[in-house]
């Protein structure tokens, strides 16, 4: 004999909200489940919650009363919804309109353990419009004078188009959030040539290593130097990932599941680590850590622009200039496609071009 449905099992909730600002959502009480609407007020900047009043019994004997319970609840919600357009309660999409565009990337930022994108659109945007640009101002015009802003010269190619596509990204979530109904950066680009990918010598690598510095950031940029991990997969390391000498983790940025023994180098700074903190995260790292790495490099004496990104780029170069084949070095480092890899082999060939012409004549 099949089992009796309930509303809750026989209902798709995510079908019912699907592509609707106001979510209705639940919660278990004694009595069943109370049924409230969920929804962002950009005004007050926060999560609302609004309880109908309308309690599920959630059980097989109150299956068509439930029913009509539900229709009810989706009543008042598609209601309250109108409201809001309409702005009799919270006029919320009005109130969104005038919020500033800043304090938004703002909530954006906070959802990435590397946030230096968004640090520096935000420098930027600062510059761009000191007064602050509203949502209600994001249109073509003033997203076109941005990017000619960026473009103005005061950057470098490669960080004006960094910086523009962490604006895309930003003014598309308010696209897909139906705050605003098109992309005005849809059709707007910014062209830069390849980006020369900085990175440290092998003899570089052993200066910073003996160089005083902050331990922390240190050992956390070394262990990429000696791992190829991105600056977000760093930051989101535990001990429990390391086994006999093996690391297993999810990469943040593709999702792949990878399994990399750890050098004696890394080993020895996750030993050093665990003596300081015990379990957990094996580094806490500041908002910003590249530019103290910059800055930290630029004191130990070497005049190259290094971020923490290229930590990533000297351990492919060091793989590579050690004789380990292309391909063993991409799957090292996550990539999904060896063009990518190929990039750093050509680093080498030119570093080897440039040895024969320093040799003299004769």
């Amino acid at each position: 004999m099949a089992a009796r449905k309930t509303i809750i099992k026989d209902i798709d909730l995510k079908a019912l909200n699907k592509g609707k600002d106001i979510k209705l959502r639940y919660r278990a009480i004694d009595k069943g489940l109370s049924l409230y609407l969920d929804y962002w007020d950009g005004g007050k900047k926060k999560r609302q919650y609004k309880f109908l009043k309308i309690i599920l019994k959630n059980t097989p004997e109150q299956y068509q009363n439930d029913k009509e319970r539900l229709r009810e609840a989706e009543a008042q919600r598609n209601a309250f919804d109108t409201k809001v357009i309409k702005g009799d309660e919270i006029e919320l999409k009005n109130k969104l309109s005038e919020t500033p565009f800043i304090d938004y990337v703002e909530d954006i930022k906070k959802q990435f353990d590397n946030q230096d994108n968004y640090l520096n659109l935000i420098a930027q945007l600062k510059k761009f419009k000191p007064e602050g640009l509203k949502l209600k101002d994001i249109n073509e015009v003033n997203c076109i004078k941005f990017s000619e802003f960026l473009q103005s010269g005061h950057l470098k190619d490669t960080s004006a188009k960094m910086i523009f596509a962490t604006f895309k990204a930003s003014i598309n979530r308010l696209r897909k959030q139906k705050i605003i109904k098109d992309n005005p950066t849809a059709f707007i680009t910014i062209k830069a040539d390849r980006p020369h990918r900085e990175y440290l010598t092998i003899d570089e690598v052993r200066k910073i290593k003996n160089a005083e510095g902050r331990p922390e950031i240190k050992n956390a940029f070394l262990f990429s130097c000696f791992t190829g991990l991105r600056l977000s997969d760093i930051v989101a390391l535990t001990f429990e990932q390391i086994q006999d000498g093996y690391l297993h983790f999810t990469q943040k940025k593709t999702k792949s599941q990878e399994r990399i023994k750890l050098s004696s180098n890394a080993l020895a700074i996750i030993e050093h680590q665990r003596q300081i903190k015990g379990s957990g995260q094996v580094f806490h790292l500041p908002v910003g850590v590249s530019a103290v790495v910059r800055k930290w490099i630029k004191d130990v004496g070497i005049n190259k622009h290094i971020t923490f990104h290229c930590a990533r780029h000297t351990f492919a170069t060091m793989a590579l200039s050690s004789d380990i084949d292309l391909y063993t070095v991409s799957k090292l480092l996550g990539h999904s496609d060896i063009t990518t890899t190929q990039i750093y082999a050509k680093l080498i060939d030119k570093r080897k071009d440039e040895a024969i012409d320093k040799l003299p004549e004769f």
